[in-house]
């Protein structure tokens, strides 16, 4: 990201369209995306969030070469509620861990949890939730189909 994107924004979403080249008929709710919670990158199709929310940036002074990344574990938590707002996140975790020297991720090293309430969020318990991750995941509660 350009370093004019350190720190913390304000973002807001607008949905302008959304097309299915096999047409609707092949989607269910099996498919990532169709339904709530199911595909990060798409959490709510046809979803304009009423709302901005926050999201951060941060900029990386090591010697891996610097540069601004995306605080995955700040910033999920509030998409996945502005597109489902009636869902609240638990818990996040990343992989945010470098390897020294390369500048390579480690996947293998997740972060431990750092629940809602605050626990194993501080940086003496989780030093590495906020640093450089490919992958993040999230507990979350919402609420669920109910049958007729």
């Amino acid at each position: 990201y350009p370093e004019w994107m350190e720190g913390y924004h304000a973002i807001n979403y607008k949905f302008v369209g959304a097309s299915f080249p096999q047409g609707r008929g092949i989607l269910s709710l099996r498919t990532a995306g169709a339904g709530l919670g199911s595909c990060l990158l798409l959490p709510n199709i046809g979803y304009s969030p009423p709302s901005s929310h926050a999201i951060h940036f941060i900029k990386n002074d090591n010697n891996n070469g610097g540069g601004v990344y995306e605080d995955l574990a700040y910033n999920t938590p509030r998409k996945f509620e502005s597109f489902w707002p009636e869902s609240k996140v638990l818990a996040v975790q990343t992989n945010g861990s470098m390897k020294e020297g390369d500048g390579s991720f480690n996947n293998r090293i997740v972060s431990p949890k750092c629940l809602v309430v605050g626990d194993g969020c501080s940086y003496d318990d989780n030093p590495n939730l906020h640093s450089p991750a490919s992958r993040v995941a999230i507990e979350y509660d919402g609420p669920t189909r109910r049958g007729g």
